[in-house]
């Protein structure tokens, strides 16, 4: 991974991380959650961040 790629991971785990942050308590809907989701990942375009951070939501939304 070349810092550039590392520098696009973080930036979109921190979005997504916030974004999660926000579904969880309920301040966001699921759609607006997806949404974000797929404007940070055009942007940020990450490698591995969207497929670990939408894993755990769906593991928290399947336990609520």
């Amino acid at each position: 991974m070349t810092n550039e790629q590392y520098e696009r991971e973080m930036r979109y785990r921190v979005s997504m991380a916030a974004a999660n942050s926000m579904l969880r308590q309920g301040l966001i809907t699921q759609a607006e959650h997806d949404a974000f989701d797929s404007l940070m990942t055009e942007k940020h375009r990450p490698m591995i961040g969207d497929l670990l951070l939408k894993t755990s939501v769906d593991k928290h939304l399947e336990s609520s």
